[in-house]
Parts: structure tokens; sequence; C-alpha cells
């Protein structure tokens, strides 16, 4: 299926509009990333969504989802290489009242390769992506379409897995993607262009410690580091006058999370408690410039530069208890030890959650073929300040569209509204043929709006407070199901 963002393909299951970049966050084999754009679906092996109070452990805030991606790394055998791709004529309906065509062309291919060594593996990986809008209708001579509406992406990975012994081990990787979005349209002696690209270089490190008598340790590290331009002009010929506007924008985030837990076993019980520190370190420099020139000569300019830093420290203790593997217990909570002086809608330092279910048929009978799961989440998420990323895409906002954005003016909303994410729902199934479950979903939050306003800038950025709730019903059945078929019905 051809997409040109990632999280296309996943909002179907996050329930559309609710999982838009302000809503989820990603975590790439064990390390937080603003975007998943970063990788192509060639990358990509497994994907779990979790929409329990678990997100929090993991570094979800703001009643966001949280989406655990897991990498394809390597195959079968020493080594090898993987070529795959694909090009599509795709049916495009955005330039539908001025084009002279409907369909664009969508190409992605993409090259990997890993080796496997005695103590360590090593692996990488270059994806092309080019997605191509239809042109628009030639109404005239004059009008020409001289670069059609497109996005031009390329994403290179390269990851090292290194095991020092069968309790220590070392993960690095490092993600590179230039990003080039724009178009070129002329009218007789008028033009316009727009041309806009990023280069966001995200190094990610995870080292992970086995002990003995049941303690382990996990610290992972990223950093990511992106240089964003946008340049807009447009010429009229009549009276040789170039009007641009040019933006240019300086990003560095740094993320160090710290782990260790303890691990128990008690007959029947499993206890695990552990403790959760994050820390984050934004930084951003703005500089835009809009200036008219005619016969080369310049008549006006506008030029504004801001900055913008924060830093937050979050501490999150918790204790997890397991029965028999069919009961399971977390709860904890995290505490916000720096002082965010951005935290527009939540002064609260405190922030707990607790997770719950049971297999109630497991546990009158362990050997039963009939499971009947009641699952219970409730979590007071906290604004923390978090910074909001994401890759550009000729069909959205400029990519720093946010609550901390430096291109829009803020507003914060003065009603506080207290946080809350509740869900709670039941399963029953038998074996794998078929399952029926129900769940309820209530949350309260904040959520951009944006207003435009003719004075002092074309839109204000708001973050009124929102309410949703949900009621889910799924059934899924077992229609076949062989040695090498499998059909199911959802």
């Amino acid at each position: 299926m051809p997409f040109s963002q990632l999280t296309m393909a996943l909002n179907a299951w996050l329930h559309g509009i609710q999982a838009h970049s302000a809503r989820v966050n990603y975590v790439v084999d064990g390390n937080l990333m603003q975007d998943i754009n970063a990788y192509s679906i060639y990358d990509v092996e497994e994907i779990t969504l979790v929409q329990n109070a678990l997100v929090q452990l993991n570094g979800a805030l703001n009643g966001q989802q949280l989406v655990l991606i897991k990498t394809r790394k390597q195959g079968d055998g020493n080594g090898g290489l993987r070529i795959a791709g694909a090009s599509h004529l795709v049916k495009d309906d955005y330039y539908t009242l001025s084009s002279k065509s409907n369909t664009g062309f969508y190409h992605q291919y993409q090259v990997s390769g890993w080796k496997r060594h005695q103590h360590w593996q090593w692996g990488a990986s270059a994806n092309v992506f080019r997605d191509i809008h239809p042109a628009r209708y030639k109404s005239s001579p004059a009008e020409q379409d001289i670069r059609p509406a497109q996005v031009n992406r390329y994403r290179f990975n390269a990851w090292a897995d290194f095991s020092f012994s069968a309790n220590h081990s070392l993960f690095l990787r490092l993600n590179y993607v230039p990003n080039r979005v724009g178009s070129q349209y002329r009218y007789g002696g008028n033009e316009s262009l727009t041309d806009r690209r990023q280069a966001p270089f995200n190094p990610t490190l995870s080292l992970r410690n086995y002990f003995g008598g049941g303690w382990s340790h996990q610290l992972d590290a990223s950093l990511l580091v992106d240089r964003y331009t946008s340049e807009m002009n447009s010429y009229t010929g009549s009276l040789n006058e170039y009007h641009n506007y040019d933006t240019r924008l300086k990003n560095s985030m740094l993320l160090l999370r710290d782990r260790i837990s303890y691990h128990l076993n008690s007959g029947n019980w499993q206890w695990e408690p552990a403790v959760n520190v994050s820390y984050r370190k934004y930084k951003a420099e703005l500089d835009n410039r809009e200036y008219t020139l005619r016969d080369d000569q310049l008549i006006s300019e506008l030029r504004t530069t801001a900055q913008q830093q924060s830093e937050s420290l979050v501490l999150t203790p918790q204790m997890g208890i397991t029965f028999k593997q069919h009961v399971h217990l977390l709860a904890g909570l995290s505490s916000r030890l720096s002082d965010d002086r951005q935290a527009h809608f939540d002064s609260a330092k405190i922030f707990p959650f607790v997770s719950f279910s049971a297999d109630i048929l497991r546990l009158i009978k362990e050997t039963s073929n009939y499971s009947g799961k009641f699952f219970f989440s409730w979590s007071r998420p906290g604004d923390l300040s978090d910074e909001i990323y994401k890759m550009d895409d000729y069909l959205t906002e400029p990519p720093y569209r946010s609550t901390n954005s430096l291109l829009y003016l803020q507003i914060p909303y003065e009603e506080k509204v207290r946080f809350s994410s509740l869900q709670t729902g039941v399963q029953f199934s038998s074996g794998d043929r078929y399952s029926i479950s129900y769940n309820f979903e209530h949350r309260k939050y904040h959520d951009e709006l944006l207003v435009s306003v003719p004075f002092p800038t074309s839109q204000l950025v708001t973050w009124p407070p929102h309410t949703y709730t949900a009621h889910r019903l799924g059934i899924t059945a077992m229609v076949y199901k062989s040695a090498t078929v499998e059909w199911r019905v959802v």
C-alpha cells in the first residue's frame, strides 16, 4: 500500500485523528523517538500498539498513545542482502479541480544487508522514496507546472549489536534522513516556488546489563540534530518584483533514560520493583526573513529571530506483580523533579498510574480452553513540555507546528484541566477460534487548535481542553487454518 508517512498506516488502528503527532510517541528498539517516518516500512519487523497506563513508563506524556517498533535487523545465516521496492500509479484528488489528471507517481526502493560475527553483528540499509503529485491543468499556453508538488526522501540506517557476554550487551544505531519537499509553478510572467529541506541525524545507544540475584540495568541515550530550511518566493513579471519568505531552524534534542529493576520469583508470584529516570534537553534557534525586491533593489524587509531551550527530569518508581501468569498488576508514579516553567496546563509534580488485568476463567481452571479477561487502566498523565518533531511532507503543515513551536505565536489556554486517562473492558476467547471484546476509554487532555488572525501573525496556536470517550466492540473469528494458510475475519 503506498503512503508517504508510515503514521498514515497506523492511524486506522489508533482511531484516526487521535493518532496525530501530538498524540503518539514511538519507542524504536527501546529508544524513544519523535517520528517513525525516519524509517521505511521495509525497516520495520513488528509494531505493538499500547493504549493503557503502561505508556507512562515509556515516555508517552499528556495522555499520549504509544507505538513500540521493533526494526528488522538480520535474517538466517551469517549474512545476507535484501532488495525491495515498489512503484505505483496512484489516484490523488488533491488537485481535483485544477489538475489535468488525478493520478501521480509513487516510488520506493530499498537495499539492506547484514553480517553476523562471533560476538557482534552489524547491518545497514538505504531507502529512496519519491512521491509526485499530479501536474496542474494547463488552461493556457502561458501556464506551466515546472515541478509538480513532490516529496523526495532518502533514509540511511546503520546498526551494530555487541554481546560482551551472556549478560552484557550494547546496541548502536545511526539514522540520517535528507528530505526535500517542494513545487514550482509559472503563469505568464509570474512564478511561484516552494522548497523545504531538512536532514535529521539521530544516533542512539542502548546498554543492557543483567547482574546476579535478579538485578538488571538498562541505559538508553538518543540525540536528534536537525537543520530545517524553507524557501518560498513569488515573482511578478509586470513589476519585476520578487517576494521571498525564508526560514532557518536549528533543532536539537537529547534524551537519556536509565532503568534499574529487580526480579523475584516466589512460588506462583513474581515481583519486579523498578526505578526509571529520564532526562530531556531541547534547544531551537529560529531565523525568519521576509523581504521584497523590485528591479533587484530591496524595498522592504522583516526579520525575526528567536531561541528556545527547555529541560525536564522525571523520576518514575514502579512495582509489578504477577500471579500464575494470569493476574498482572503494575502501579507507580512519575515525579517531575525539574522546575519546568513551560508547563502551561499543569503545575502538578506527581502523576500516578495503575494497570491491572486478570484472566478469571484460567484462575478458576488453569487448563480451560476458554479465556475470560478483565482489564483496567488509569493514569494521571502530565504536561511535561515534551517537544513534537516530525518529518516534513507536502500535504502537511511545516514540521514544527506544536505547543512549543517557534513558527507560531503561542496562546496558553487559561482553563486548567486535570489530564486523565481511563480504560476498562473484557475479552472472551476460545483458543484461536474466536474472541469477543469490549473496551471503554475516557480521556481528558489539551489539544492543538490553530486560529487564523490578520495581525500580528497569520496563525495563532491555542490548546483548549478536550474530552474523549469511546466504546469499542471487537469480534475476531478463524475461518480457515492449515499448515500454510490462515484466514481470519475481524
